[in-house]
């Protein structure tokens, strides 16, 4: 009996224990305590979201900007293909022709070019021996223009009045998709020793805020002599 009296105290301080750590336990989260770990998750979610919306914004600049890129270098790379043709002339290839009649000739009558101002930059004229024959046709004489948006490349077509203009005459094609870039302007530069710069600038439909221009060197041996004519044609 003394041992069963003496052992009770024992058990029941442990008890008392576990009970203060049972509520202690069974209490949880005060209601300060949770509005701080919603506020501090807010915050912390906030956050990621803001940093996900600026990565997200910085990649469609990018895929913005290289798609303007690409279709501005298409289309310049378009005139480029044609512009080294400019000046070509059959006859250069055959040495000492024989005078009297022969079309091959004289001069170049190809090396020629008409370079004309415009509000959006300037009006490109040139010539090229397309059929190999060494007579300047109609569907020889191209060009290059900005009208509406959208550069327009000529494709042939003769002057039917007396004097005309070569940049208003002729079949003039769209290159470019003004719905999709709108060509802001077109500048061409003729170089000494017969180089030609060339200046394209637009702007994204979408994005018609941010501008992008591109400049191309292009050397031109077939017109190292051809004078610049800014005057219409005759």
């Amino acid at each position: 009996m003394l041992i069963a009296t003496v052992g009770l105290p024992g058990r029941t301080r442990n008890q008392a224990r576990n009970g203060v750590r049972n509520r202690v336990r069974a209490r949880g989260l005060t209601l300060v305590e949770l509005l701080l770990s919603l506020s501090l998750g807010l915050i912390l979610l906030a956050g990621l979201l803001s940093l996900y919306t600026a990565l997200w914004r910085d990649q469609m600049q990018r895929v913005q900007r290289l798609r303007l890129q690409q279709e501005l270098q298409a289309v310049l790379e378009t005139m480029r293909q044609d512009l080294r043709r400019a000046g070509y002339w059959n006859s250069a290839s055959r040495p000492n022709p024989p005078p009297g009649g022969n079309p091959w000739a004289g001069p170049n009558p190809f090396a020629r070019l008409t370079l004309q101002p415009t509000l959006q930059g300037h009006c490109l004229v040139y010539r090229y021996d397309a059929d190999g024959d060494g007579r300047l046709g109609a569907r020889e004489v191209r060009g290059y223009r900005l009208a509406a948006g959208a550069v327009l490349h000529r494709t042939g077509g003769a002057c039917r009045e007396p004097r005309c203009d070569p940049c208003r005459s002729g079949r003039w094609w769209r290159i470019s998709d003004p719905a999709v870039v709108e060509i802001r302007r077109l500048q061409f530069r003729i170089l000494p020793g017969g180089g030609l710069e060339i200046v394209l600038a637009g702007v994204l439909q979408t994005r018609p805020g941010e501008a992008l221009a591109l400049r191309s060197i292009l050397v031109q041996p077939n017109l190292a002599a051809a004078p610049a004519s800014p005057h219409p044609e005759e």
